[in-house]
């Protein structure tokens, strides 16, 4: 296996291999709003949740909506669920992936990680299909990237879970939110989540074949097999301090 290790810093770096796909980090003249997203979120039967906290996460630190029910990760939200998570306001989002949506977010840790994967994808005759899926919802993150595409599960009887598909030094640097995952979007934080292709209305379906193809050139990129990750986001909800005397 090809080990990446993890970066020491939280700073994207701005190189990009000639190599890869020039049009994957061309960002969007995108000014849309969170509540834009709230609302394309609905119409595309995506059920989503404002991260918590009012700023944006530190990085290291894990992701998690700021209240609601577990019942969000089996059942979808209707339109007064919507229209409350509006009225609050909020300024991030993210999303429950499995079988509410039938989505999967592929979560890559480091841009490193994410041009060796494009990388042995290619070599491996898989460009068409990350390209598919980079054009129907590709975004920058902090640390790096995220894909999201949804899963024809003809031939599986139960969604995938969190899985981590390469760790370098005991820390993920490619890993998926499946069934009881949550998943922070654009334009979260002012844009600090950016959308670069696609979007909620354009996210594309993959066969399980070639999502599993996709798997395996993310375990060549580790330094361990990849593993399952059966912890469910921990969904907190919002205490009132008591006044004080």
């Amino acid at each position: 296996m090809m080990a990446i290790k993890p970066k020491k810093t939280s700073i994207i770096t701005k190189r990009v291999s000639s190599a890869l796909s020039i049009s994957t980090f061309v960002m969007q003249n995108s000014t849309e709003s969170v509540a834009e997203r709230i609302t394309a979120y609905q119409k595309a039967g995506i059920n989503c949740l404002p991260a918590l906290g009012k700023k944006a996460i530190p990085l290291g630190r894990p992701k998690a909506p700021e209240g609601g029910s577990r019942k969000l990760l089996i059942i979808r939200q209707n339109a007064a669920d919507y229209s409350r998570i509006l009225k609050s306001a909020p300024k991030s989002i993210g999303i429950f992936c499995g079988i509410t949506c039938g989505i999967e977010a592929l979560d890559f840790d480091q841009i490193e990680a994410f041009e060796a994967f494009l990388k042995f994808a290619k070599k491996a005759g898989l460009e068409a299909l990350t390209r598919r899926i980079a054009k129907g919802y590709e975004e920058r993150t902090p640390r790096g990237i995220h894909w999201l595409y949804r899963i024809n599960l003809k031939t599986q009887l139960a969604f995938p879970s969190n899985q981590r598909w390469a760790t370098a030094e005991g820390k993920p640097i490619i890993e998926t939110r499946g069934q009881g995952g949550y998943c922070i979007t654009a334009p979260s934080w002012n844009n600090i989540y950016r959308q670069t292709q696609g979007g909620p209305g354009s996210i594309v379906t993959i066969d399980w074949d070639e999502r599993e193809q996709l798997r395996s050139i993310g375990a060549m990129l580790g330094d361990s097999e990849p593993t399952s990750v059966t912890t469910k986001p921990t969904i907190r909800k919002k205490t009132r301090r008591r006044p004080t005397n």
